[in-house]
C-alpha cells in the first residue's frame, strides 16, 4: 500500500516550477514544443520527444511492482497519439504532465 501511495503522490500534478526540479530537458519542456516537434515526424526532435514519453511510461510500469502498467495493449504510435491530444488542449503543460496523465488514464 505504501509503494501505492508513493506512486500516487508522484503522478499528482505539481506547479510547473516544482517540475523542472524533479524532470529535466524533454519532460519539462512544454506540450507547444511537443506539438511543433510532432509536426514534422521521423526528425530528431520529435523522435527525443517520443522516447522520452515511452521511457517515462516504461519506468511507471516497472516501478509499478504489477499494479501500474500504463503500456500494456496500446501501441506507441497510440500513445503519441493521446499525448497529441492532450498537448493540444494544454499546450503549456510540460510534457511531464501529459505522460503522467496517460498513465492514470491508462493504469492498465
Amino acid at each position: 500500500m505504501l509503494a501505492g501511495m508513493a506512486v500516487a503522490i508522484g503522478l499528482a500534478p505539481a506547479p510547473v516550477a516544482a517540475q523542472s526540479e524533479r524532470v529535466r530537458d524533454t519532460g519539462a519542456a512544454s506540450c507547444d514544443r511537443w506539438t511543433a516537434d510532432r509536426r514534422t515526424p521521423e526528425t530528431g526532435p520529435a523522435i527525443a520527444d517520443e522516447q522520452w514519453v515511452i521511457g517515462f511510461l516504461s519506468g511507471i510500469g516497472y516501478m509499478g511492482l504489477g499494479e501500474l502498467k500504463p503500456l500494456h495493449g496500446i501501441s506507441d504510435k497510440g500513445v503519441w497519439a493521446w499525448v497529441d491530444v492532450y498537448c493540444g488542449g494544454h499546450p503549456t503543460a510540460p510534457i511531464e504532465q501529459a505522460a503522467a496523465a496517460f498513465s492514470v488514464a491508462h493504469p492498465r
